[in-house]
């Protein structure tokens, strides 16, 4: 049987796109175990969004997180905390919900992920996801920093 080139390079392109999916997850995986196993109950992290959104979205903030739910959000320019809607809209987020991110777009093939972990602590540092690659201003990006295993007391 004699395949066209078209019709192998196909095959190949969706067995790369198979294979890397499964290491993307596979070292979803290793790094959520790891954070799992130094997961503080208390924390604080700094984190910022990039997309082509509204740039309230995109400012950086500090939050602040106990037993798995965020108690408090500052931004990082003003130590100000963001009017409450804006929290509960763009902010409620844990390290937990970084790793949900990830997972989505693993789920959904996006078409392009690529992930930085914390080495030590197994987190994502950095994450940038392109859903569709033939579609414009769907990109997302964001960058997370653990500052503290600590949550300081909300003013």
């Amino acid at each position: 049987m004699d395949m066209r080139p078209v019709t192998r390079l196909a095959i190949l392109v969706a067995f790369g796109a198979t294979v890397a999916a499964c290491d993307a997850d596979s070292e979803l995986v290793s790094n959520l175990r790891r954070w799992k196993d130094v997961e503080p109950s208390e924390y604080t992290f700094q984190f910022q969004r990039s997309c082509f959104c509204a740039p309230v979205a995109t400012q950086a903030v500090r939050i602040f997180v106990q037993d798995g739910q965020v108690v408090d959000v500052r931004r990082v320019s003003d130590g100000q905390q963001p009017p409450q809607q804006e929290i509960d809209d763009l902010f409620t987020i844990t390290i937990d919900s970084l790793f949900g991110i990830v997972s989505h777009a693993i789920e959904v093939h996006a078409a392009h992920l690529d992930v930085v972990y914390d080495p030590r602590r197994g987190y994502p540092l950095h994450a940038q996801i392109d859903y569709v690659a033939t579609a414009a201003d769907e990109e997302l990006s964001f960058t997370a920093a653990f500052i503290s295993p600590t949550v300081p007391q909300p003013n």
